[in-house]
Formats: structure tokens, C-alpha cells, sequence
């Protein structure tokens, strides 16, 4: 783990916070090489992915926050702490997409179009951003008893389960092969939008099966079944699957 990259002066340089630079960048990169697909001017692209970067952050630890209710009532002024770590991926695709997707509809763009450039470049931001966790020590795994097993310092939320599962390495490697689907479907898709369904559901099925050897806010059982993050998964998955379908029949009935 290295939380902190380095220091300028008295003021710490945190990992997490360098790669989800790194991870916005290579996410809106990717779309604006999509751009002309869709007779979009790049730049557009990338003054709509700085409201999705808005929108993506305050959406993640926005939902962080509201699965903690009880901790954060107690120590407000930590909502804000943003740097010590603490956001979910669910509600920073929701924020983001949305921010980033109603910002290029004042800009001109058809809703479907700005969904899918959105998506093709989501999972390679995705992949960025788990290194940040990885970096930063969070959203970690289980006790791993395999060899790639990783220690992390021993805190409240670590005694007693080291060596655990690398769980953000995981989702890396997940997020490099949802991009690679992706890549592959992009020019063979009949109707806007089903490239960000696509993306829902892969993902969906993605995170709810890391879910069963990952640690945190997400991995608490609810109703004695599934997880907080499973029952998400599995939500976000059955939408963007009826949405998939729905457009592929739209697809049809327009090429016929």
C-alpha cells in the first residue's frame, strides 16, 4: 500500500486522489477518440466530462456517506474529507453519467449518443481509479490464503484477516475485459444507447460476484441473504438488460 505518493512542503499527495486524475483522463480520452463515430466535436467531449467528474465524485461519496448514516451523523465535518478515501462506485457512475449525459444534451448531443461514448470509456477510468484503491488500502477482500494474497496495516477494519484477496486488482482486470467487450461491440451495435446497457450489465454481473470475498460498506449482509453491494449489482444489471433488449427490438423495428 502507498497512500501518500509524496509530499510538496508540509502537504501530502495522495494516491487515490493522482489516479482518479489519471483514471478521468483516460476515460474521457477514450470517448473523445469515439467522437467522430458519432459526428461529435472532441472537444465537446471533454468540457462534458468535467460536469461528469463533478457529478462522479459528489455522487460516490454521496452514497458512501448515506450507507453510514450513523457514523457520519456523528462526525459531520468528515462528509467532506474526500481525500481520506470513502466513495462507491455505484454512485459515482450514476452521478457522473448523469452530470456528464445532461450536459451534453445542452450541448447538442442525442441522449444515446452521449450514453455510449460515456460507456466506452467508463471501464478504463474504472480501471485506473481501483489502482487508486489498491494504492490507498481501501475496498479490500477477505482472508486470501493464496499465493497473491496481499497484507494490509493493521487497523480496526484489518486485524485478524491478513494475508486478504487484492479485490481492487481484481477489479482492474474485470474493467480491462468489459472495456475489451465493449471495444469489440462498438461498431457492431444497431441502436444508440445499447453500448452504456451493455456496460450495465456486464458490470452488474462483475461486482456482484467480487462481492462475496470483499470487505466493506458494500459487503454488509442485509436481510440475511445478499449484500448492500450485491442487491445494487443486481439492479444495476436487470436495467441496463431491459434496456439492451428493449433497444435491440427498437433496432428491428427500424430496420425492417
Amino acid at each position: 500500500m502507498h497512500p501518500t505518493l509524496f509530499k510538496i512542503g508540509n502537504y501530502p499527495v495522495h494516491a487515490w486522489g493522482v489516479m482518479l486524475m489519471f483514471a478521468f483522463l483516460l476515460a474521457t480520452w477514450r470517448g473523445s477518440k469515439s467522437a467522430s463515430r458519432y459526428k461529435v466535436d472532441p472537444q465537446v467531449i471533454w468540457d462534458c466530462a468535467l460536469y461528469g467528474l463533478i457529478g462522479g465524485v459528489l455522487g460516490g461519496r454521496l452514497a458512501y456517506v448515506i450507507q453510514q448514516p450513523s457514523y457520519f451523523i456523528g462526525h459531520p465535518l468528515e462528509i467532506f474529507a474526500m481525500w481520506q478515501g470513502g466513495s462507491t462506485s455505484f454512485g459515482g457512475f450514476i452521478g457522473g453519467l448523469w452530470a456528464g449525459i445532461a450536459t451534453a444534451r445542452k450541448r447538442g448531443i442525442a441522449l444515446g449518443d452521449a450514453a455510449d461514448i460515456a460507456a466506452i470509456g467508463l471501464p478504463l477510468g474504472y480501471v485506473v481509479g481501483r489502482i487508486g484503491c489498491f494504492l490507498n488500502g481501501c475496498c479490500f477482500g477477505t482472508h486470501c490464503t493464496l499465493p497473491w494474497g496481499v497484507n494490509l496495516p493493521d487497523t480496526a477494519e484489518t486485524v485478524g484477516i491478513n494475508p486478504v484477496h487484492p479485490v481492487p486488482i481484481y477489479s482492474a482486470i474485470c474493467g480491462l475485459i468489459i472495456y475489451g467487450i465493449l471495444h469489440v461491440l462498438e461498431p457492431k451495435k444497431r441502436v444508440p444507447g445499447q453500448l452504456l446497457a451493455m456496460f450495465a450489465i456486464l458490470y452488474g454481473i462483475y461486482r456482484f460476484g467480487v462481492e462475496f470475498i470483499r470487505e466493506g460498506v458494500t459487503a454488509k449482509v442485509q436481510f440475511g441473504v445478499l449484500t448492500t453491494g450485491q442487491y445494487a449489482s443486481i439492479a444495476v444489471a436487470l436495467v441496463g438488460l431491459g434496456a439492451y433488449l428493449l433497444l435491440a427490438k427498437r433496432g428491428k423495428k427500424t430496420a425492417a
